[in-house]
C-alpha cells in the first residue's frame, strides 16, 4: 500500500513541477499550424507612417510566395517595387530607372517581413518584444500581435511598433 501512495505522491509532484503554459508560445503554435498549408498570399495594403507631427500614407499590393519570396508594389503616393528573395532585396527606383540589390544577411527586419510564413519564429522572438492583444471593435479580427524592437534608442530602431490585426479563422 505504501508503494501505491509513493507513486501517487510522485505523480502529483511531477504535475506541480510542470512548466506553466506561456500564452505567446501557445499562440505561435496555433499561428504556425494555421499558416503551414499556405503557399501564397496576395493582398492590398494601406500603410501609415508617423514622423513627428507629420504622417505619410502608402497604398499598394503585396504578394508572398513560399519559400521566403515577397513582392511589394506601391501605387500611391508613387509607384515603386521591392522584391525580396530569401535574403536578397531588389528595389526598383523608377525616378532614376535603376535596380538596387542589397543582401539582408541575418538582420531581424528580414525575419519580420516573413512573419508567420516561414515557420521560424524563434529569431523574431529573440529580436523583438512581442505581445498579444484582443481586438474588440472588429468582429473578424479577434486578435492582434504587437511587435516592438528591444532597443532603447528609438533613433536606431527600424520602427517604433507594428500592430498586426489577425482574422480569427486563419490569422491572416
Amino acid at each position: 500500500m505504501s508503494g501505491l501512495i509513493l507513486c501517487i505522491i510522485a505523480a502529483l509532484g511531477a504535475v506541480t513541477e510542470a512548466e506553466p503554459v506561456n500564452p505567446l508560445d501557445t499562440f505561435f503554435e496555433e499561428f504556425a499550424a494555421k499558416r503551414a498549408p499556405i503557399h501564397h498570399v496576395s493582398a492590398t495594403f494601406k500603410e501609415t507612417a508617423f514622423v513627428g507631427d507629420d504622417f505619410f500614407e502608402t497604398e499598394g499590393k503585396v504578394l508572398f510566395v513560399r519559400p521566403r519570396r515577397l513582392l511589394r508594389q506601391t501605387v500611391k503616393p508613387e509607384p515603386s517595387s521591392i522584391l525580396i528573395d530569401d535574403r536578397t532585396l531588389y528595389q526598383y527606383e523608377p525616378e532614376v530607372l535603376q535596380l538596387v540589390v542589397e543582401e539582408l544577411e541575418d538582420r531581424p527586419e528580414a525575419d519580420l517581413l516573413f512573419f508567420g510564413f516561414d515557420g521560424n519564429l524563434s529569431t523574431l522572438k529573440d529580436s523583438y518584444d512581442i505581445s498579444l492583444f484582443l481586438v474588440k471593435d472588429d468582429p473578424e479580427a479577434g486578435q492582434g500581435v504587437l511587435i516592438k524592437p528591444f532597443t532603447e534608442d528609438v533613433v536606431d530602431a527600424p520602427f517604433i511598433e507594428v500592430n498586426l490585426y489577425l482574422r480569427t479563422k486563419d490569422y491572416l
